[in-house]
């Protein structure tokens, strides 16, 4: 199979799983998938849906397990494995027994593969107007970590990598010396922010979002390309930055707790 043609296939095959045909797309599917080198992750979510629909739910759970231990789980993935658990065994009785030794590996996965080497560049100062609120100064969150995380209601990966971000917030939210502030820039229209408000309010993102319209600040902080997340220390120090976002929302947060203990520690 050349790459091409693997990927026309497993394409067709999510054209038949939405409309319903369950057994062609997984004769399709499985086909394909037999003959990929390379899987990624989207692949295997999407033949875990195909081998649930399919009632081939020992598969799903242990392709589903298997992304999870790699940092590529998020809120449907725990759903969905939960559901294959409940089919294969009957009952979802010792199924905490059986997911917590997947999320340590994950995390212990995703802290070894980091680089917690910190940054020492000293944080522009800026003061940006809050979506229908006030005035917000870096200089007044001093003695505070705070994250800053550059996106545009235009880019998708800035908005796949939310529900991470509103986990990280939730983890959070007992701490006032952790603050989360989601700077608006790089538009492609004039004034976005009815798009912004209705985003968040249909996702119920709990975002601070600060709006950087001629994207001065981003320029400022050496924003060439977003999603772009930096991490601030209390004495106004940008420790970390996290460019890109890969998917894994599990993952995600892991990482970015790592570095705000790391950047409190320091």
């Amino acid at each position: 199979f050349k790459e091409y043609k693997l990927n026309y296939f497993m394409k067709y095959a999510d054209f038949l799983y939405q409309l319903k045909r369950y057994e062609q797309s997984l004769s399709v599917f499985s086909d394909a998938y037999s003959h990929a080198a390379n899987k990624t992750a989207e692949q295997e979510r999407l033949y875990a849906d195909i081998l649930l629909a399919n009632n081939k739910s020992k598969e799903a759970m242990d392709l589903l397990s298997g992304l999870l231990k790699k940092g590529k789980g998020d809120e449907k993935l725990l759903v969905d494995l939960k559901k294959a658990y409940l089919q294969v065994n009957g009952s979802v009785s010792g199924y905490d027994a059986y997911i917590q030794p997947l999320i340590d590996t994950m995390k212990q996965a995703t802290r070894a593969g980091l680089d917690l080497k910190m940054l020492d560049e000293k944080a522009p100062s800026f003061t940006l107007k809050v979506l229908n609120g006030n005035m917000v100064s870096l200089e007044d969150l001093k003695g505070k970590v705070v994250i800053l995380d550059f996106w545009a209601t235009w880019c998708g990966p800035c908005k796949a990598s939310f529900p991470a971000m509103k986990s990280a917030i939730n983890k959070y939210a007992a701490d006032s010396s952790v603050v989360f502030l989601f700077i608006d820039c790089m538009e492609r229209v004039k004034d976005p922010s009815e798009m912004i408000s209705s985003f968040l309010s249909k996702n119920e993102y709990p975002f601070k979002v600060l709006l950087d319209s001629e994207s001065i600040v981003a320029e400022k902080y050496g924003i060439k390309g977003i999603p772009n997340k930096i991490i601030i220390d209390k004495n106004g120090s940008i420790r970390f930055r996290i460019v890109g976002f890969e998917g894994g929302s599990d993952a995600a947060v892991e990482k970015l707790s790592a570095m705000i203990e790391e950047v409190r520690k320091g």
